[in-house]
């Protein structure tokens, strides 16, 4: 049997990673370990966090799969803390508080309602 070149087996684990990152369980692991490394407690169990990212974005309603965001940043992902929300809202919003968040896109709605 022919012993593949170490060029080779990285290549294959860095493609079963990626395929392993797309699962829901990798998600689940992947979100854990960010938050513990950026100093933010993770109590979701796998079955809340599978329910979160299996809804519709709780600010604009894009179609799953989504990700989790935190209504305060200031707590970690408690299921009475996260939502279901998209890449894009989950970037617009960043570290506002969901309260300013919505002023900030009523105010561009309103700004571009005309255009």
């Amino acid at each position: 049997m022919k012993r593949l070149s170490a060029k080779q087996n990285r290549r294959n684990r860095s493609e079963y990673n990626k395929r392993y990152r797309r699962t829901l369980i990798g998600q689940f692991k992947q979100y854990k370990d960010n938050a513990k490394t950026r100093g933010h407690e993770f109590d979701l169990s796998f079955d809340e966090f599978q329910e979160i990212v299996t809804s519709w974005c709780y600010y604009c309603g894009e179609d799953p799969p989504v990700g989790v965001d935190r209504f305060d940043n200031a707590f970690g992902y408690r299921y009475d803390n996260v939502v279901p929300c998209c890449a894009n809202c989950n970037y617009m919003k960043r570290h506002r508080t969901t309260d300013d968040f919505i002023a900030h896109v009523k105010r561009i709605a309103e700004l571009w309602k005309e255009a």
